[in-house]
């Protein structure tokens, strides 16, 4: 679940960077 979590927040740092 912890890492899903860490994940998905990477995943959305990334986008918004991105973004």
């Amino acid at each position: 679940m912890l890492r899903i979590g860490g994940v998905s927040s990477m995943l959305a740092v990334t986008r918004l960077s991105l973004a």
